[in-house]
């Protein structure tokens, strides 16, 4: 079994994390107290999320934590348009993170269904 850290789908994981994350240093106080802890939470909890489950030895586990974590990345995904509509986040910070989020989501759908 390959080691998590070499899978592209968790190093895409751990990239929405550090942009969402550079991206929140930027914002007024108010911005990152309320959408700001909301959106680099659940950013953060993809890649983490994704690495204590892959290593759990039950298929069902694994597959639970990998739900999880194909949740966060809804969740960032909403939080980030949140930020972009509310004028908080610039559309190419918001456009470089849907893109990676995008080719993000299928992959942990598909590497949810490989799970045997």
């Amino acid at each position: 079994m390959k080691d998590l850290s070499e899978l592209r789908i968790y190093k895409l994981a751990v990239d929405v994390g550090e942009l969402v994350w550079e991206g929140v240093q930027e914002w007024e106080n108010f911005a990152k107290w309320t959408i700001g802890k909301q959106v680099v939470e659940s950013a953060d909890g993809i890649s983490a999320t994704m690495m204590e489950g892959y290593y759990r030895n039950q298929p069902g586990d694994k597959r639970k934590f990998f739900q999880y974590a194909l949740s966060s990345a809804k969740e960032t995904e909403l939080w980030c348009w949140k930020a972009k509509n509310r004028k908080i986040m610039p559309l190419e910070r918001y456009s470089e993170i849907k893109q990676l989020i995008d080719d993000l989501l299928p992959q942990l759908v598909n590497f949810i269904k490989s799970i045997h």
